[in-house]
């Protein structure tokens, strides 16, 4: 294969992976966890291939750059009165880097240790040619992206959207299970259903169909919208790695900071999405008002989770939500789970199938998701039943990155900063009152304080 045919067989193995992933949130069966942790490891083995052959063409075309470059510098020897001049044109040469993700650079910590040799005072070396078509790139499209003189740099694009690639494929990613948008400028308005009835008449906010008899007229209605509006809000992380790992160790200090960037970004943002104020960050499910809180048992010990209180959540689950749901919990109150029974003594636990299924288990044959964002035993927000599905996200482009050995320089530190935008909110305002019953009902239930 080439190099185009090898990246569409990478794409389609990943999309495909993706779509099983799905099937597997609603089932947890282990037979799709070996499927698609095969179609993974068939897609890395491919990624491999990948960068081993743009490493080749980027050799042949550097190759073929020097040996035009020599071609150029040639000179022509001044025509004799008997000879017609010759002609040597000129080749112009696009650099390979020129529409490189990457700038060339194999990996953040090459970069990242080209940038220290051309800024620190005690290394004598010319800078790398690769920084400075950076710098160009960004002079010559009015964007302040890095001033070499001081020490900064832009990263290049394709490190910093591996950061955004691998925060959504984290295991604890809420973004990744959101309903997610794109936003282009400040902020995006999406229409959501202005709905908060199921009874006739309410649905969808106004939508009403008739039995009709013969030749009887049917009654319009329409559904009644409202706007959901996204404003990304910017958060930062600014990691610090010192001189002496830059000078040591490449790939050492690419798994360091990637690991560190993703890690925060995540929890940031997946601790947002659960406990956001909503105020310069999302709003997160607990704080928001698009959730039911079921109170706890009558006579409830504190600090407890009782099979009631299991049930009671579900029932207040909209049913036909139920094949997207999940349990967010904190690992706190795993053991409490794996203990409740029903009144006849059936578990509602059920642990892993197999050792490699990646899966805590399910609790009433919904998949177990435990999040370091949800509260300890016995605080609101330690148990969440959720379809996220049901929460809106935007992101605004993806992780930003830029690096400067200056902002440590007397510690012997170089900088390196990541920002990213996001919001988000669940798509409803408010609980739903069934068509028949009496309590309401939310693709996010928590349950309520037990002191």
């Amino acid at each position: 294969m080439n190099l185009k045919e090898m990246k569409a067989k990478y794409n389609s193995l990943i999309d495909l992976a993706k779509k099983k992933g799905e099937e597997f949130k609603a089932s947890a069966d282990a037979a799709l966890n070996v499927e698609i942790n095969d179609l993974l490891n068939e897609a890395d083995a491919l990624n491999v291939e990948i960068d081993g052959e743009e490493k080749r063409l980027e050799e042949e075309a550097a190759s073929s750059k020097a040996t035009l470059d020599r071609l150029n510098g040639l000179s022509v020897p001044a025509p004799s009165r008997t000879q017609e001049a010759a002609s040597l044109a000129s080749v112009e040469v696009t650099p390979v880097i020129e529409n490189d993700a990457k700038a060339g650079f194999a990996d953040i910590g090459e970069f990242a240790m080209a940038t220290y040799a051309a800024n620190h005072p005690n290394i004598v070396t010319p800078a790398d040619s690769r920084l400075l078509h950076i710098a160009e790139k960004a002079a010559a499209t009015g964007l302040n992206a890095g001033t070499p003189h001081e020490g900064g740099y832009t990263v290049p694009s394709a490190f910093s959207d591996s950061i955004m690639g691998t925060m959504l494929d984290s295991p604890d990613s809420l973004l990744g299970r959101a309903n997610t948008f794109t936003v282009e400028g400040e902020s995006l308005t999406i229409p959501g259903v202005d709905e908060s009835s199921r009874a006739t008449g309410s649905r969808y906010g106004g939508t009403r169909g008739y039995w009709l008899s013969e030749a009887d007229q049917i009654t319009s209605s329409k559904p009644k919208f409202r706007q959901i509006k996204l404003e990304p809000q910017e958060l930062a992380v600014l990691t610090y790695v010192t001189d002496k790992l830059l000078k040591t160790s490449g790939i050492a200090l690419n798994q360091l900071i990637t690991r560190a960037a993703v890690d925060e970004i995540n929890w940031l943002t997946g601790n947002a999405i659960i406990n956001g104020t909503g105020a310069g960050q999302p709003l997160g499910i607990i704080t928001g008002t698009g959730k039911v809180s079921q109170a706890k048992v009558s006579g409830q010990a504190a600090t407890t989770i009782v099979a009631r209180n299991i049930d009671d959540m579900v029932s207040r689950f909209p049913a036909r939500q139920l094949a997207n749901a999940v349990w967010f919990v904190n690992q706190d109150i795993i053991p409490s789970l794996e203990s409740l029974e029903t009144s006849n003594g059936q578990p509602l636990f059920r642990g892993p199938q197999g050792l490699a299924s990646g899966q805590i288990g399910t609790l009433k044959g919904l998949p177990i998701v435990p999040l370091e964002y949800c509260a300890t035993l016995g605080t609101e927000g330690d148990i969440i039943l959720a379809d996220m599905s049901s929460y809106v996200a935007g992101v605004r482009g993806g992780v930003e990155s830029a690096m400067s050995m200056h902002l440590r320089f007397d510690y012997l530190e170089t900088a390196f900063r990541w920002t990213f935008a996001v919001d988000g909110q669940s798509s409803i305002s408010a609980p739903l009152t069934p068509a028949n019953g009496s309590n309401t009902l939310a693709p996010f239930v928590s349950l309520a304080v037990r002191a």
